[in-house]
């Protein structure tokens, strides 16, 4: 019995929230439901799995940083002044390296 379609170059395993990482063709990401259907669609240029607080780490135009299990961004990594910094989803600095 097909489970999920054969449309994807990659499909990993299901995180414990249910949804699972695909990978197309064209090396976007994006992640699916036990039902095969995509809920969040394929747009990253890197993504992991669903941790088990729900968060995912993706990448995306030049930038990483955390979704939630609806897609929306939570948490954002950048560099500033040579330093990796993580704003928060309102552009606030949370954390700051030392070196």
């Amino acid at each position: 019995e097909e489970v999920i379609p054969l449309k994807y170059s990659n499909v990993w395993d299901f995180a414990p929230n249910g949804l699972a990482r695909i990978r197309y063709a064209n090396n976007k990401h994006g992640y699916i439901n036990r039902d095969g259907m995509e809920v969040i669609s394929a747009q990253f240029y890197d993504a992991e799995d669903f941790t088990e607080h729900g968060y995912a780490l993706v990448k995306l135009d030049g930038h990483q940083g955390y979704i939630n299990e609806q897609g929306q961004a939570v948490v954002r990594q950048a560099t500033e002044g040579g330093k990796r910094v993580i704003k928060n989803i309102d552009g606030e600095i949370i954390w700051r390296s030392d070196s």
